[in-house]
């Protein structure tokens, strides 16, 4: 009888080992599935941001034309981001400015009168991806009305370390600009100014403001 005990005793601490190993490699599988989930997820917004960037990169072939130029990035972003409004800002002889393009030119929407010179100036002196919180820490003046309504962001353009400015992108819906899709914007970024600098346009832009001076 004692020793059945012992025995009867043996095996429930076989058991507990057993359960506590289980658990372990339980644990350690769920570890496991939600890397595998995580590392598919970045895998696949690494392909959807070489998508949107060969797309891009591809309309802009043989477009030399500045206003051509903007016209069809805001084409691309808005296909990228559904319903999205899409502005741009350039360094130039009177600061940093909304250079419009077509339909843009003779309205001027209310959010872009926001931006004020200002805020522009370190907007570009920022050079990052800044949300609204970004932009009202950087001075942006607006009301409840607007930032319970619209969703507003700014991604830098720069060659190098020389800012040339911002694209200014807003839509209706206070999450609707997803931070991964702003980053699927950002990407194409750096061939974007390099395309924009190589303008005859922005170069002539450019040499009014330097020639200004202080």
């Amino acid at each position: 009888m004692h020793h059945q005990s012992k025995r009867h005793a043996r095996l429930r601490r076989m058991i507990r080992e057993l359960n506590r190993e289980r658990k372990i490699q339980a644990k350690k599988v769920d570890i496991l599935c939600h890397d595998l989930v995580d590392a598919q997820r970045s895998f696949i917004s690494r392909l959807e941001t070489l998508r949107f960037a060969g797309a891009f990169y591809r309309s802009l072939l043989g477009v030399s034309d500045l206003t051509q130029i903007l016209r069809t990035a805001s084409e691309q972003i808005g296909g990228e981001l559904p319903q999205v409004s899409v502005s741009f800002f350039l360094q130039g002889s009177e600061g940093c400015k909304e250079v419009p393009y077509e339909a843009q030119a003779t309205q001027s929407s209310r959010l872009e009168a926001l931006l004020e010179e200002s805020v522009c100036r370190d907007i570009c002196s920022a050079n990052r991806i800044n949300s609204l919180e970004n932009l009202l820490a950087l001075g942006l003046q607006v009301n409840a009305g607007v930032t319970g309504k619209y969703c507003l962001a700014t991604i830098p353009l720069s060659c190098g370390c020389r800012p040339l400015g911002f694209i200014f992108l807003h839509q209706e819906g206070p999450d609707s600009l997803q931070a991964e899709n702003l980053q699927h914007v950002y990407a194409v970024c750096p061939g974007f100014s390099e395309a924009i600098a190589a303008t005859g346009r922005f170069s002539r832009f450019k040499q009014l403001s330097s020639n200004k001076g202080p």
